[in-house]
């Protein structure tokens, strides 16, 4: 179960072909600058208690019905020594409706309506036929949930650890997050938006996604986060 939770977790964040490896030690390594604060605090409510500035960026986000933003990605594989480039655009509508769309190089989609999701993948060549993945949506994990959406405090399996002024070192608690060794934000001080998210794991592969033109509160349509797989697709159930 933890396997299929976290390849959902990278297909979603269109980390596909970064891998799964087994964990070497449950060692995690500790960021270089640590708040006195930084210890994985929680609120009377159970939530994580934020420092100021992912405080403010969480109620910026929570305060609008929508986020949307294109996003460019960089996927390092340290075993092959290999980066791979990718394009796409993301949309989310709360409360739990999520759209990560790759456009380039390889097109691919992941579409949750709150009760399911779909990873689907077009055939490579004319007379194939494109691959379905559906699932419930409770397979996503908090921690992904939080990157996209921005409700940090919600994501109880994690501690934050503030790295500088405006970045962030999210680590998950060991055996939530598959070889996931730590997420790193990036936030626009000025504009209270997350500018970009790195993603470290145990096995030294590394990604990087960069956003831009960052929208909150458009008009988002519900068919945007539902999904009909064109004729002949293969469907896998999990």
């Amino acid at each position: 179960m933890a396997f299929l939770k976290w390849f959902y977790f990278f297909v979603m964040m269109g980390l596909l072909g970064v891998g799964l490896c087994t964990r070497a030690d449950d060692s995690v390594p500790k960021p270089t600058r640590l708040a006195k604060h930084s210890k994985h605090a929680t609120s009377d409510k159970g939530e994580v208690v934020l420092p100021p500035l992912l405080r403010e960026v969480e109620a910026k986000y929570e305060s609008l019905p929508t986020i949307q933003a294109d996003f460019d990605q960089v996927k390092e594989t340290a075993s092959l020594g290999m980066k791979k480039k990718s394009h796409g655009t993301m949309m989310i509508k709360r409360p739990n409706k999520i759209r990560w769309q790759t456009e380039t190089p390889e097109k691919s989609l992941f579409v949750s309506d709150g009760h399911k999701f779909w990873v689907y993948t077009p055939p490579f060549d004319e007379g194939e036929a494109g691959q379905v993945i559906e699932s419930k949506s409770s397979q996503i994990p908090e921690l992904a949930k939080a990157l996209l959406s921005g409700t940090f405090s919600k994501a109880k399996s994690m501690r934050v650890q503030p790295d500088g002024e405006k970045g962030f070192f999210l680590i998950p608690n060991r055996g939530t997050a598959g070889d996931l060794k730590r997420a790193i934000l990036e936030i626009d001080a000025e504009k209270k938006f997350i500018q970009r998210v790195t993603l470290e794991y145990d096995s030294g592969n590394r990604t990087e996604i960069a956003l831009s033109k960052i929208e909150l509160g458009s008009q988002l349509g519900d068919e945007l986060f539902d999904f009909h797989p064109p004729p002949n697709t293969e469907r896998i159930q999990q």
